[in-house]
């Protein structure tokens, strides 16, 4: 029997998850290597003043041309965007980006699986019909909370 086995998760986080995310666990070393905004989710949280903006965007992933050929698969069997209301382009993009992600983890020996963090149901139906893997905002939560506590465990016990 053979299947995928993936060495780590990586986290695409949607724009209501992001928006409530505590600046400390944006620090920790889990965060900074496993977790991963789309620029257009960057764009959506632009006038949240609680985030430490500057933080996230180094967690930020740009737009590119992988991102927008996936994009085009996306826009053909999504009914999430409603971009005559000026609204939902970050839910096209979060898709397409993990499909992009996912894309350039078939070309390695050692993958590691993108999961979107969302609580968005138009979102979470797409990726599931793409077969991308989505988990909600508490569950994600409970990951950097543990994480967060493993880190300060850690590094109080070095000092």
């Amino acid at each position: 029997m053979s299947g995928v086995y993936y060495y780590k998760t990586k986290y695409l986080i949607d724009e209501t998850p992001a928006a409530s995310l505590k600046n400390e666990w944006m620090r920790t070393d889990f965060f900074k290597e496993n977790c991963f905004v789309p620029e257009e989710i960057m764009y959506e949280l632009r006038d949240n003043y609680e985030l430490d903006l500057n933080e996230l965007k180094k967690s930020q992933i740009p737009v590119s041309y992988d991102i927008l050929n996936a994009l085009q698969i996306v826009m053909a069997q999504a009914k999430i965007v409603k971009l005559y209301q000026n609204e939902g382009n970050g839910d096209a993009l979060i898709v397409a980006t993990a499909m992009a992600m996912r894309n350039l983890e078939n070309t390695k020996l050692i993958k590691d699986e993108w999961a979107i963090v969302t609580s968005d149901k138009g979102v979470v139906t797409l990726a599931k019909n793409l077969a991308i893997k989505c988990i909600d905002k508490n569950s994600f939560y409970g990951v950097l909370k543990q994480k967060f506590k493993n880190e300060q465990e850690k590094n109080s016990g070095s000092l």
